[in-house]
């Protein structure tokens, strides 16, 4: 019996070395079932009851963040394939194995219902030479 597909999968990774020798990216991924959405951090989602879909990433002493969190803009919900990203660098000469956390908090609907909002606690690990 096939496994009943859930209506948001999420996932953590890292992109490593964006841009220049330093940079790197956490990322959570968010696949969102066909016919099921999510609600961007927006003061429109706020204001009409729904739980905006947020990330908030935790990086060990030696990683530090680079500008803000990005997610995708516009629209008024989230569907399909989506990303929430931080990009971050190492101090010089930092090296050895780094965990990164993430706090993620969302809420999926479809046309007839919405699912009670959910938080998960995720990690990753890099590993800076």
């Amino acid at each position: 019996m096939a496994e009943e597909e859930k209506p948001v999968r999420v996932q953590m990774g890292i992109l490593d070395n964006q841009g220049s020798e330093n940079d790197s990216h956490a990322i959570v991924f968010f696949t969102f079932a066909d016919g099921w959405h999510g609600y961007p951090d927006t003061p429109g989602t706020a204001a009409s009851g729904f739980v905006p879909t947020k990330v908030t990433f935790e990086f060990p002493e030696g990683l530090v963040t680079v500008g803000d969190v990005l997610a995708p803009e516009g629209g008024s919900v989230y569907e399909g394939h989506i990303s929430i990203r931080q990009k971050f660098n190492h101090r010089p000469g930092v090296s050895g194995q780094f965990t990164i956390k993430a706090k993620v908090s969302f809420q999926v609907c479809n046309d007839q219902m919405c699912l009670p909002p959910d938080s998960i606690e995720m990690e990753t690990v890099i590993t800076i030479r």
